[in-house]
């Protein structure tokens, strides 16, 4: 029998401890394999972690009744997925589109989070993607006025974060 991903829901906040309570108790039991919990970077916050799922983890393990029966034991998991009746596999395609979505956000925002009054700036999404502008403020994680030329009159504009890249000085 071979390893698969199920998605289980636990207490929200908890998700840690069930992947270290996991990790103690199983990591050398032959059903177990690993745990992953969707993690991104939050932008501007020298490396904070913000959960992408609360109250989820996902546990890629061999389903056998044994096994189950001891995961079903660890606090905090409340139940695991299931369709028809039966636990619910999620397929690999779809944790690595999850793993590399999260590498995406991150990368943006590890490009953005460096932003300050003054830097010169090019929009790459949005109804302004290829121009250039300044920034003029940064309104607070979520909201920057940059300063871009619109048919050649300087023109104010809210946008993203994740839509700017600083220009080397």
């Amino acid at each position: 029998m071979e390893f698969k991903w199920y998605l289980f829901r636990v207490t929200s906040g908890k998700e840690g401890y069930v992947e270290k309570y996991l990790k103690e108790n199983y990591s050398d039991h032959e059903d177990f394999s690993e745990v992953y919990i969707p993690r991104s970077i939050v932008a501007g916050s020298a490396g904070k972690l913000k959960k992408m799922l609360p109250g989820y983890v996902f546990i890629r393990m061999r389903m056998t009744e044994d096994f189950l029966k001891k995961i079903a034991l660890v606090p905090k998991i409340f139940f695991i997925s299931r369709k028809e009746g039966k636990p619910e596999e999620i397929p690999e395609s779809q944790i690595e589109k999850l793993r590399s979505g999260i590498r995406e956000v991150e990368d943006m925002s590890e490009r953005s989070a460096v932003l300050d009054k003054g830097h010169r700036v090019r929009v790459e999404g949005g109804a302004f993607h290829g121009l250039y502008g300044f920034v003029k403020e940064i309104k607070d994680e979520d909201k920057v006025v940059v300063a871009i030329s619109i048919l050649g009159k300087m023109t104010e504009v809210l946008l993203n974060p994740d839509q700017l890249l600083k220009e080397d000085d």
